[in-house]
């Protein structure tokens, strides 16, 4: 009883994991430039029934029973999402795989897909 209680419990912890990324996914399907993430799972441990004791019948295939599922990580979607024309100059698109480098004010890059550059002027 209690294994089947830490089971349901770590499917539990699993799924709740799925929800929020789809979450985050849904939150930001009109973000630019954003690639959705999955999530990769995997069981924890697997045994054999015939290990417990648990006779089985000669002709039946062989029974597992598994110690519950973990998140094993996440998985970024890189395909190519959708381009629109925007008509301004400093719009650029990216088809493909590749990536937008910039630097940021401690010269250390930064990569992204979001095209939407800005002239910012800098005040001394």
């Amino acid at each position: 009883m209690l294994r089947s209680i830490w089971n349901s419990t770590s499917g539990l912890y699993s799924n709740q994991t799925r929800i929020d990324t789809i979450s985050n996914n849904i939150a930001n399907i009109n973000t630019n430039g954003y690639k959705r993430i999955d999530v990769n799972f995997s069981d924890i441990l697997v045994e054999n029934i015939n290990r417990l004791g648990v006779p089985i019948i000669d002709n039946e295939k062989e029974k597992f029973v598994g110690s519950g599922c973990r998140v094993n990580g996440y998985i970024k979607n890189n395909s190519q999402g959708i381009i629109e024309k925007t008509d301004k100059n400093l719009d650029f698109a990216i088809e493909g795989n590749g990536y937008f480098r910039l630097i940021d004010n401690n010269g250390d890059y930064l990569y992204t897909r979001n095209g939407n550059f800005l002239l910012m002027q800098t005040i001394i």
